[in-house]
């Protein structure tokens, strides 16, 4: 918490700085598996629900595959000791449109207390690690 926004005077590139960037590709993977198996095994009309959940799934299978490659450009091409990047903010905003997405198709899907408290751990977690 002390030191704000200074991670560029000390990150340099290094083999093992964004290796937690592949780990994004596991849910990409997941969901596009889900929303193949959705469009493969069904055989009769999809009802309103299943179809957004569907379109969900696309969604974040996309997300997670761009914040997989953003997040890797910015921690392997685009690091510079010293120097900020702008291409960090697009990391960013990829990484938080994808978790906003996870936290909407999550409440479709689960109890209102369970949708709110989910991001509240998550954030009060990044906030402290």
């Amino acid at each position: 918490l002390g030191r704000w926004k200074t991670s560029h005077k000390f990150w340099a590139p290094h083999p093992l700085v964004g290796f937690s960037s592949f780990c994004f590709i596991v849910p990409a993977i997941v969901f596009f598996s889900t929303a193949t198996c959705i469009i493969c095994h069904t055989n009769s009309p999809l009802d309103r629900l299943t179809v957004v959940h569907l379109w969900f799934y696309t969604i974040l299978g996309i997300l997670f595959t761009c914040a997989t490659l953003t997040s890797a450009l910015a921690d392997y091409v685009f690091i510079k000791k010293g120097h900020r990047s702008v291409y960090g903010s697009v990391d960013v905003v990829t990484a938080i449109t994808t978790f906003w997405v996870c936290i909407v198709d999550f409440a479709l899907r689960a109890p209102l207390l369970e949708a709110v408290l989910l991001p509240v751990i998550a954030a009060i977690a990044h906030t402290f690690s």
